[in-house]
Parts: C-alpha cells; sequence; structure tokens
C-alpha cells in the first residue's frame, strides 16, 4: 500500500499585510503631462520651450491636432508616488500648452542621478537627426502616394513651400545632391536648380546656402545672368551687322589703326564723324561699356550725371547745391553705350587727324574716358545691388510683420514720426506700406462683433499697420521705384532741421532690421557704414565677370 504525504495547509494571510509596491514597468496611455515632474535633463531645457524648437508654435498646433504620439519615458518616485519625466521634456511642455494628455511609459522606481543621466545621455547621444535629405524622401514618398501637395503638406506638418520644393528637385539630379551633401536646405536647392550648369552661380549660392543671405545672393545671381543675357544678345546684334567686337577698350597710343568718332572728320563738312556715317561695318570695331543714364523723372530728359546732388538721395526736404538738381527729381538707368572705332578711314570717306597735338589730347581724352567709365561702372554696380536688395528687404520685412511685432518695433515707428511727421506722407510711402502691412484689414469691430477680444485682437493689428507705414515710408525715402535705387549713395546727409536724424534714419533703420534678424545684403552694409564701397563693387565686378564667362561659354 502506497503511503501518501500530505502537504502543510497555506498560512492564512494575515489582516495587517504590508501594501504591495509600485510596479516597476507599466504603462499608461492618458496623463496629464502638468502632473509630470520635468525634472533634470543633460540638454538645456527651460520651462518655456519656446527657442528650444526652430518651430515651437508649429510643434505645439501638431500636438493639439494629432496629440503626442511617441510614449513618454518616466520613473516613479516612491515617496509621493510621483512621475519624473526621463525622455520627453519637450513633448510634455509642449503638450501642456495644447492642453492634451500624454502616454508614459514607467521604467522604473527610485532610479539614482547615475542612472538617469546615463539614460538621458544614451538617449540623446544615439539618436539620427533627419537630415534635409530625409526629409525631402519623405515628402517625395507621400506624393508618390498619389496625395496632392497641399494635402502632402497638412499631414507632415511643412510648409507647402517644402513640398513643391521637392516636386522641383525631382526634376534636377545636381539640384538633389546640394541638398543629400548638406550644402542646401530643400527651398535652397529648389531655388538653385536653374543654375545647375553654371558652376560659377551655383558656387555663389552654395557659399550664401543657410546663412541668412541665400535670398539677396539668388537675386544678385538672376540679375547678372540677366544682365549678361542682354549684353551678349546687343554683342550678336553687331556681329551679326558685321562690326568686330572688342574685349577691351583701345588705347590712345593704337588710334592709328583704331580711330575713334572724335578724330575723324567727314571731309566735305569737316566735322566729326558720328554713328550715321558708318557705312560697312566690316570697316569698323566697337567696345561697349556700361554707362549710366540719369534723366528727369518729370519728362525723361537726359541730363548730366555730375548736375545732381547725390547728396539728397536719402532725403527730400534736403536743399541741393546751387545750380545741381535734388536726387529726387531723376531716375537712373544702366545701359550698354558702344564706343566706334574705325578700321579704314579712307574706305570710310572718313580723314583722321591724328597729328602731335591730337595725340596729346587723345590721351588726355582717354583718361578721363576711363574715369569717368570707372566711376559710372562703379556706381552702375552700386545700383544694380540696390535694386536686387531692395525687393528681397521688403518681402523679408513683410513676412516678419505677418508673425507680430518685434520688441520695441512700436516705440521705434512712434519716435521716427514724432521727429518727422511727414515722412509717410512721401513718395511710395503709402504703396509700399500696405504690401509690408499685408492684406488683412484693420477697421474696429462693431455691432454684436464688438467683443473685448475682437477689439484687442484689432488693436493688435492697428499697431502692426502703424509700423508697417513708417517702415514703407523709410523704404520709398531708400528707393521710391526701380529707377531711383539711391540709397546707398546718401550716408554724408546733414541738410534739414535736424541733420543728424535726417542723415541717420536709413542706416537706422537697417540697424533697426538687423536686430530682427535680417541679414543684410552687401549694398545695405555700405548704407549702414559697415562695408567699404569700393570692395562691395569689386566683388560685385567680379561676380558679374564669372557670369559673363557662363554666358560666351554657352
Amino acid at each position: 500500500m502506497t503511503s501518501t504525504t500530505m502537504a502543510p495547509p497555506a498560512a492564512a494571510a494575515t489582516v495587517d499585510e504590508a501594501p504591495k509596491a509600485p510596479p516597476t514597468r507599466e504603462f499608461l496611455p492618458e496623463v496629464d503631462p502638468n502632473t509630470l515632474d520635468i525634472g533634470g535633463n543633460v540638454r538645456e531645457v527651460e520651462e518655456s520651450a519656446a527657442n528650444t524648437i526652430d518651430d515651437w508654435a508649429g510643434f505645439v498646433a501638431d500636438i493639439a491636432e494629432n496629440g503626442v504620439e511617441h510614449v513618454i519615458t518616466a520613473f516613479r518616485r516612491s515617496s509621493d508616488n510621483g512621475l519624473q519625466v526621463l525622455d520627453g521634456q519637450l513633448r510634455t511642455l509642449a503638450a501642456r500648452e495644447a492642453g492634451r494628455t500624454v502616454p508614459v511609459r514607467v521604467v522604473a522606481v527610485d532610479i539614482s542621478e547615475l542612472d538617469r543621466i546615463s539614460h538621458q545621455y544614451r538617449a540623446n547621444k544615439f539618436h539620427h537627426e533627419m537630415t534635409a535629405a530625409d526629409e525631402a524622401k519623405a515628402i517625395q514618398d507621400v506624393l508618390d502616394l498619389g496625395v496632392a501637395p497641399t494635402k502632402a503638406a497638412k499631414h507632415l506638418r511643412v510648409d507647402i513651400k517644402e513640398v513643391k520644393a521637392v516636386q522641383a528637385l525631382s526634376k534636377s539630379a545636381a539640384a538633389r545632391s546640394l541638398v543629400g551633401e548638406g550644402q542646401m536646405s530643400l527651398t535652397e536647392a529648389a531655388a538653385a536648380a536653374e543654375f545647375a550648369d553654371d558652376e560659377a552661380a551655383t558656387a555663389r549660392l552654395v557659399a550664401a546656402a543657410g546663412r541668412g543671405g541665400f535670398d539677396h545672393a539668388l537675386a544678385l545671381v538672376r540679375a547678372d545672368r540677366d544682365a549678361e543675357n542682354a549684353r551678349a544678345e546687343v554683342i550678336a546684334g553687331h556681329r551679326a551687322k558685321g562690326f568686330e567686337v572688342l574685349e577691351e577698350d583701345v588705347s590712345y597710343t593704337e588710334y592709328a589703326s583704331a580711330t575713334p568718332f572724335h578724330l575723324l572728320r567727314v571731309d566735305a563738312e569737316r566735322r566729326p564723324a558720328t554713328a550715321e556715317d558708318i557705312k560697312n561695318p566690316a570697316n569698323w570695331a566697337v567696345y561697349f561699356v556700361e554707362e549710366e543714364q540719369v534723366t528727369l523723372a518729370a519728362t525723361g530728359e537726359e541730363v548730366n550725371y555730375y548736375r545732381v546732388d547725390w547728396r539728397t538721395s536719402n532725403d527730400p526736404h534736403a536743399v541741393a547745391r546751387k545750380g545741381c538738381l535734388h536726387a529726387t527729381e531723376v531716375q537712373v538707368e544702366t545701359r550698354l553705350e558702344p564706343s566706334y572705332y574705325c578700321r579704314d578711314a579712307a574706305a570710310e570717306g572718313l580723314r583722321a587727324v591724328l597729328g602731335r597735338d591730337t595725340v596729346k589730347d587723345a590721351e588726355s581724352i582717354t583718361a578721363e574716358k576711363a574715369a569717368k567709365a570707372a566711376a559710372a561702372q562703379r556706381s552702375g554696380l552700386c545700383n544694380e545691388l540696390a535694386r536686387t536688395a531692395t525687393p528681397v528687404r521688403r518681402k523679408w520685412v513683410g513676412d516678419r510683420l505677418a508673425k507680430g511685432l518685434p520688441v520695441g518695433a512700436l516705440l521705434w515707428a512712434v519716435r521716427v514720426l514724432t521727429e518727422q511727421p511727414g515722412l509717410i506722407s512721401e513718395n511710395a510711402a503709402a504703396a509700399i506700406a500696405a504690401k509690408l502691412a499685408g492684406t488683412k484689414g484693420y477697421a474696429l469691430p462693431t455691432g454684436e462683433a464688438r467683443s473685448k477680444a475682437a477689439i484687442d485682437r484689432a488693436a493688435e493689428r492697428a499697431q502692426v499697420v502703424v509700423v508697417a507705414m513708417v517702415l514703407g515710408a523709410i523704404e520709398a525715402r531708400m528707393q521710391p521705384n526701380e529707377k531711383s535705387p539711391h540709397y546707398w549713395r546718401g550716408g554724408t546727409l546733414t541738410a534739414g532741421a535736424n541733420p543728424e536724424r535726417r542723415r541717420g534714419l536709413i542706416a537706422d533703420y537697417l540697424a533697426l532690421l538687423a536686430s530682427w534678424g535680417y541679414p543684410l545684403s552687401r549694398i545695405d552694409a555700405v548704407a549702414l557704414g559697415t562695408a567699404d564701397i569700393d570692395e562691395v563693387a569689386a566683388e560685385a565686378k567680379a561676380a558679374r565677370a564669372a557670369a559673363k564667362k557662363t554666358t560666351e561659354k554657352k
């Protein structure tokens, strides 16, 4: 018979059993972020985290719409049963602003400071940030699903400009490589795609990418390309007619074989030759130089450059020197001016006058001509820089005001109005101010809509409009139209009731924009007094020469 051993009965549970310890690991799907302790972090995280992420407002908006999709990691303190965040401080802060709960995974109880720091260090160190190329691939993958660009932008919560940039990049392998190599952002590379076959232009754009000055560089590259294309068209037209086109101007020592108009005479009339006396272009050489054409704004009549008191450029109230025109009375355009040289005077029925006295005169004339050409070229280059900088600057100002007023902007505008109350009635101030302010209205609401919140919003908008009016008036003074890009000239104004303020208004304005984060163009820096005009002109000349070489290769 088999014996069976019975196990002793289990001990009965006592009423005074100790409470269970909190679980080491648990998942809480909905936690009020205000109950979480942010705690320490190996990275600097402020309670007001608006400056921690580039698009903090967009981050908060995304969480408000979609919730926190990545779980917050935390540990539980046994002392008070509270939760302290290990990984996800920014998500927690954003969820507080958005009014959303957060999912939390509790991974430990009462961890040491050493473990806390180690956990956060590993989480941050072994983390792969998305590159611009990664962002482009994600956007392209969504577009490949047949999703419309606007819908793709909404789902990915990116600017529609980035989606359109990816679409543009799909057509240019060279531009895509700039993103893949980390040399440009998506939007920069998309803009640079039109210069994919121009190494010099691409190099200029790469140098400016990511440094705040890309829009200025893009505008200048386009302007140089357009100018060189126009120049090439004029030169091609002359070559087609049979003219010899010179790469360099003729020296007075070469006048015997290439004689200019002022040393040629029409035998029958004994007058200097002109372009109307050219019979056969094959007997002529031509050299093109850029010159500024100054005309009266009212009539279009051409006037001498030196008849204008350029010191008055930035101040419509300044008094021009006796016998001179005020800068606001004229307009300036750059044009290609031909200098013709005759290779065979006899064949053209002309007579060269190359005596000793005329050679001395020619030497003097050549030196004067060279000096004027150099001055005109510098002026023309600076005008072109100003023309390209102005629309970029105004767009930046408009975009900045659309985000709200920078700190101190209203006080600055009021100070300017107090000192120059007539400023907003000058030139094209109203039209430019309207563009800066945008299309939103700013009238106070009426009737049922006249709530305190509505009035407050309208008041904020009205402040933006006031600032826009002042900034627009300054922009109008700087460059009222495309043919008057004079603002870089007038850094020494002293005329007016308050000379110091009149002289410094443009510089003050540009310094203000720089304090707001605006990347000054090189010609803006000249007006501000932080860049040398000759150096800036030399840089522009070199860039134009590079553009010319590219055009000639094509």
